[in-house]
């Protein structure tokens, strides 16, 4: 059998599964070069690296792949390197995680981070200049400041769902600016109270998602 038809224990639509890559050996990085070579996508069903699989890691296979996966994350900060080329990311268990940090980006394009321990969106957002989609869901966010969101001009999807928000802060207004996001998804939250004044500043907002909120009261507040 051809070595790199060893390399996966199973192929499916272009994938290739396989066991372990060990990153702490010259040999697991020739293992992922290898399927690379001949299959689209990758399924690592375990992966070592030195450190954590974010940061110098991320750095070192980033000409690889354009989307990468993590079924479970279990550092309690992600790393994103300056000049990182990635375009999207994904989280999907992330119980230690604490805090998502990123240098100058203008590649990564979508963010989505679930089931994490994060309580704020992550301070380094405005570095991350191309992103359109950024999805944080089931974690603990609690308040939502929109002014974390007047840098990113190219983001239109917001997803906060199933956090802890009981209160949103409006933006700060600044001499022609406004945010760019057209939905915003708010569902499942503690929201007791809705000024939709605070969503002034949000003057291309088209879809807007409360439900499963703790809402009793829904009002307009005029500048």
């Amino acid at each position: 059998m051809h070595r790199c038809e060893e390399d996966c224990i199973n192929r499916r639509y272009e994938t290739c599964e396989t066991g372990i890559i060990n990153m702490l050996s010259n040999e697991g990085w020739k293992k992922l070069l290898r399927i690379v070579e001949n299959d689209k996508a990758i399924h690592i069903q375990k992966l070592i690296v030195p450190n954590s699989p974010s940061g110098p890691f991320l750095q070192k296979i980033h000409q690889l792949f354009e989307t990468v996966i993590y079924a479970n994350y279990r550092e309690p900060v992600f790393q994103l390197p300056e000049g990182n080329t990635i375009r999207e990311i994904v989280i999907m268990s992330a119980i230690g995680l604490k805090a998502f940090t990123a240098g100058p980006n203008t590649h990564l394009e979508i963010l989505n981070v679930q089931q994490c321990t994060m309580d704020r969106v992550p301070q380094t957002l405005p570095k991350m200049v191309g992103m359109t989609l950024l999805s944080i869901t089931m974690c603990m966010l609690s308040v939502l400041r929109l002014d974390m969101f007047v840098e990113n001009e190219n983001l239109t999807f917001l997803d906060v769902s199933y956090n802890q928000i009981r209160q949103i802060i409006p933006a700060t207004i600044r001499s022609g600016k406004t945010i760019s996001i057209e939905k915003l998804v708010l569902s499942g939250n503690r929201l007791e109270h809705l000024d939709m004044g605070i969503f002034a500043s949000m003057a291309k907002l088209v879809t807007l998602y409360i439900m499963e909120n703790r809402l009793t009261h829904i009002g307009v507040t005029v500048p």
